[in-house]
């Protein structure tokens, strides 16, 4: 399914929706439905009073009543060098009428990303940024218990310019966003995002600091910085009303997350000669950048030079001697570290899948990579577990009303050991391939009922396979 958007490479599904496209109000995106992205799942809208001032890509969903796992794969994207960010928004809004925020897992590839679970008028989003190794992405949405049916309301995906940002993204490590500050506006103040910032990040008020506001209304350039963060998001910042006084800030996160972060900095006073604004920056205890001179109207961006793990991420923002004036910090962008296993399924597996799906109309949750994750393999599939590439060993279609031939194609699963086509209405004769496989023992061959094809009919079934009854 080749997707397409008049915003700059942009993919942006809104789950659920009847309308086939629309333009979003507040950002000017224009969003499509995902009614050709999948066949499974029900459509479903929010309780109205629910709805407020959310977006409109919130008022729509998607649920999944069957399969333990249902994903979405985007495509035709660009592997090797591009970059991508890609959010996961859930709104439960309460559409089932229960009250009762479902609790599920969200997949990206074979990588466990989060348990969604919010509440019922707030909605959860969970950010990446990925590095391909295919030409498409898988997001996966697996259920963890019979109760409660996964669902999700938007999928966002946004390229991100040249390979230098985020520099620590490759084919096996994808970054989770854990926040994106933009300092120096007041508890609840608006979130920035596209057209503001040109990759669609959303820029949140950092809350309440304790600290003293400033801000500008001349624009902060960020030609300087590969990051570009908004002039609106560096127009304003948080200092110490003490001149002498540190700035020092920590997030909640549990010891030994390895993370990434990067801090974005720019002078908003033009200084008099007799006035200096130098400092130190530290992350627990340890320095990160000495005597520090931020630049007027000019983005300046520090980030960490890798992961690393954390203790409390304490970052501290501590005067030189030199200084006559506090520190100052603009804006932060902090993320965990995903590790993406490398493995996949075969691409010769994948294609011949892919074309019994559509030769049969295969109604079942058969989307994204047949044998990932692990766990949650395509329903009737039995996977290798190798590390470099996952094959299928197991294939089972009894009883999925299948009418017509039975297919060539069914031979391009070199390792499979098992196929079973019982309690079908299938026709015609078996190809040579799968007959030859099955006499040599490498294949275990059912067609009728549980009964597998035996060596002494075999010549038999090579000419005619009767239909079932």
């Amino acid at each position: 399914m080749i997707l397409s958007t008049k915003s700059a490479g942009f993919i942006s599904i809104d789950c659920g929706s009847k309308e086939a496209s629309y333009v979003d109000s507040g950002t000017g995106i224009t969003y499509t439905s995902d009614s050709n992205l999948t066949r499974s799942g029900e459509m479903k809208a929010v309780a109205s009073d629910y709805i407020g001032t959310k977006p409109k890509y919130l008022w729509h969903l998607r649920t999944f009543p069957k399969g333990n796992r249902n994903c979405y794969t985007l495509q035709p994207l660009t592997p090797g060098t591009s970059k991508y960010l890609l959010r996961a928004s859930f709104f439960y809004g309460n559409f089932d009428g229960l009250n009762l925020f479902p609790e599920f897992d969200l997949y990206l590839e074979n990588a466990f990303v989060h348990t969604v679970n919010a509440s019922l008028s707030d909605w959860e989003s969970y950010e990446m940024i990925v590095k391909l190794r295919r030409s498409y992405l898988t997001l996966c949405l697996c259920r963890r218990n019979e109760r409660d049916n996964p669902f999700i309301s938007a999928i966002e995906l946004r390229p991100l310019l040249g390979d230098a940002i985020y520099p620590v993204v490759n084919a096996t490590l994808a970054l989770k966003t854990f926040t994106r500050d933009n300092y120096g506006l007041p508890t609840g103040a608006a979130s920035y995002r596209y057209p503001v910032d040109a990759f669609d990040r959303i820029w949140n008020s950092a809350g309440s600091t304790g600290l003293e506001s400033i801000n500008t209304t001349l624009s902060v350039s960020s030609t300087g910085s590969q990051y570009v963060p908004p002039s609106i998001v560096m127009q304003t910042a948080d200092t110490n009303p003490n001149p002498k006084g540190r700035i020092g800030s920590s997030s909640v996160i549990p010891r030994g997350t390895y993370l990434f972060m990067c801090i974005h900095f720019a002078e908003l006073k033009k200084l008099e000669a007799n006035e200096t604004r130098e400092f130190n920056l530290t992350v627990d205890s340890k320095l990160w950048l000495g005597d520090f001179r931020p630049t007027y109207r000019a983005t300046t961006t520090i980030c960490s030079q890798s992961i690393y793990p954390s203790q409390n991420n304490v970052v501290d923002y501590i005067p030189t001697e030199r200084s006559t004036l506090p520190p100052i910090v603009n804006a932060l962008e902090l993320y965990s570290a995903l590790h993406l296993p490398g493995s996949a399924t075969d691409d010769g597996d994948v294609g011949a899948l892919v074309d019994i799906r559509d030769k049969y109309q295969i109604t079942k949750a058969w989307t994204g990579d047949p044998c990932l994750p692990l766990n949650y393999a395509w329903e009737g599939l039995v996977c290798s577990n190798d590390t470099s590439s996952l094959r299928v060993l197991s294939l089972n279609l009894s009883g999925n009303n299948l009418t017509g031939t039975i297919p060539i194609f069914l031979a391009n699963l070199p390792q499979l050991r098992m196929l079973d086509l019982s309690n079908n209405d299938l026709s015609g004769t078996v190809p040579d391939d799968l007959l030859r496989k099955r006499k040599d023992g490498s294949l275990m061959l059912r067609l009728f009922s549980s009964l597998t094809l035996p060596l002494d009919v075999e010549i038999h079934y090579q000419t005619a396979v009767k239909k079932q009854y």
